[in-house]
């Protein structure tokens, strides 16, 4: 009985799935790299992309939901307002990246995920012989008031920049 028991447990055990959400926010070879490091028959995976792009991906034998943007880059205005993305409790969000550097440079995908449910968020690394993985915990930067605040200190940058250019033009 204890045998039976037992089988019944792993049966049940590997019934279990993940939900994962992934932001494609890396070129089409990091990306099909990290597919193939990964089971997607066994877990439910969805990935945010550009609709130009989901035919790369869905005939190409992964088993995974593409959630397509009319935009060409992923931001927080077309994510929102096309509301495409499931409203279900996610296990992990990957956001992918080829640097560990650019991790502050996804203001935009840090303002989505602070709007969805989920366990965890994962910045992927993906480097040409490595997949290395950083949890980020529930951080400041998921808010939507960071983002503003990037976007703001962005934009005055900038305005900054083109000033200064024009006043050493004309010396």
């Amino acid at each position: 009985m204890a045998g039976g028991t037992w089988n019944i447990c792993l049966k049940v055990q590997r019934q279990i799935k993940m939900d994962i959400l992934i932001f494609k926010t890396v070129n089409e070879e990091r990306t099909k790299r990290l597919l193939s490091s990964i089971d997607t028959l066994n877990n439910r995976v969805y990935m945010i992309m550009p609709e130009s792009e989901i035919s790369i991906y869905s005939g190409a034998g992964w088993n995974i939901q593409c959630i397509g943007t009319k935009e060409k880059c992923i931001d927080y205005g077309t994510i929102m307002e096309e509301d495409r993305i499931p409203d279900i409790m996610f296990h992990e969000v990957w956001v992918l990246s080829p640097d560990i550097n650019s991790i502050y440079a996804y203001s935009e995908i840090y303002a989505v995920i602070s709007e969805l449910r989920y366990r965890k968020v994962c910045y992927k690394v993906i480097k040409k012989d490595e997949i290395v993985t950083y949890n980020l915990n529930k951080e400041l930067m998921f808010s939507r008031m960071h983002d503003l605040m990037v976007s703001a200190v962005t934009k005055y940058m900038t305005l900054f920049y083109r000033i200064e250019k024009k006043v050493k033009g004309c010396k």
